[in-house]
């Protein structure tokens, strides 16, 4: 299957508000440029929300199924926000 990465982006932003992992892929998306043009602002903007997350599981599994992120998620997030 192609990955469409334009409408990947448009159902992300439609439930970034209520989805932290809508929010994680977003910044990974705009960070990493996965088929678009890198954004550090809004990469920035997520990550920094992300990295005051307490909503935390360390199983990947229940944090998937929650919606939660895990502790490597926050980690990512706060290591982003420290170099950028």
């Amino acid at each position: 299957m192609a990955k469409n990465i334009n409408e990947a982006i448009r159902h992300y932003k439609a439930v970034v508000g209520s989805e932290l992992r809508a929010q994680l892929a977003l910044a990974r998306i705009y960070f990493k440029e996965d088929g678009v043009n890198a954004d550090p602002n809004e990469a920035s903007r997520l990550y920094s929300s992300l990295a005051a997350c307490n909503h935390v599981h360390d199983d990947p599994a229940v944090a998937a199924f929650s919606g939660a992120l895990t502790n490597a998620e926050v980690d990512e997030a706060k290591a982003y926000v420290r170099k950028h």
